[in-house]
This record gives structure tokens, C-alpha cells and sequence, in this order.
């Protein structure tokens, strides 16, 4: 078993129990879909396993960096999509241009499309 704090109050879970199992279990509590947690202050993915006597708070996509980390995400997933399509390697979002972002494909670097 493994000793954690979690919103303030001490609890034990099981070796091997996930940030994802945690969140599952405090979701109600938020308003905003939990993202990621900080484990003793440092942010972590909900896939990794809890670690003994850390102190557990939930960061939501209401939260300034879980918001943050959502949109990167988003921007992630795009960039996959677009190497998938179009069959570019070596391209990358080089910026950003209002709302939309500039994608440079190829090797040079140059910028081709705006999505």
C-alpha cells in the first residue's frame, strides 16, 4: 500500500493505482475534467503510478497550466494528422498566426500552410 495525501487528507491506495484511477474517484468534486495531477509540486501524466507519501493535487482544464496542456495536446494530435496525410517528415508548427498555426513541411523549414 502506498500512503498519500490527496485534498488535504491522508489516504492509502494500492501499489501499482494510477493518477487516472485517482482522478476517476475525485472527478466529482471539479468542475472541469482532470488533466494532470501535481505530485509534490511536478506536474505528471494521469498514466503514471502514484509513489508513496507524495501530496496529490488535480489540475483541470479550468486551470491555467491544465488548460495550457489541453491545447498543446490539441496541437500535437493536428501535427500527427498532418504527417499522417500528407506524408511530411521533418515538418513542424513554426508559430502562430491569430488563432491558426503556421505548419513549415519539409526540410528547409519553410513556412507552406497556414491551418
Amino acid at each position: 500500500m502506498r500512503q498519500i495525501v490527496v485534498e488535504g487528507k491522508k489516504r492509502e491506495v494500492p501499489n501499482g493505482t494510477t493518477y487516472l484511477e485517482l482522478a476517476k474517484e475525485y472527478q466529482k468534486n471539479y468542475p472541469h475534467d482532470i488533466i494532470l495531477v501535481l505530485e509534490n509540486g511536478k506536474m505528471r501524466e494521469l498514466f503514471r503510478k502514484v509513489k508513496d507519501e507524495c501530496v496529490v493535487e488535480f489540475l483541470t482544464t479550468g486551470h491555467q497550466d491544465g488548460h495550457k496542456t489541453y491545447k498543446r495536446s490539441g496541437v500535437l494530435i493536428m501535427l500527427k494528422a498532418i504527417y499522417d496525410v500528407a506524408g511530411m517528415e521533418g515538418g513542424r508548427l513554426n508559430g502562430r498566426c491569430g488563432s491558426g498555426c503556421i505548419y513549415a513541411g519539409g526540410k528547409r523549414g519553410k513556412a507552406d500552410e497556414t491551418v
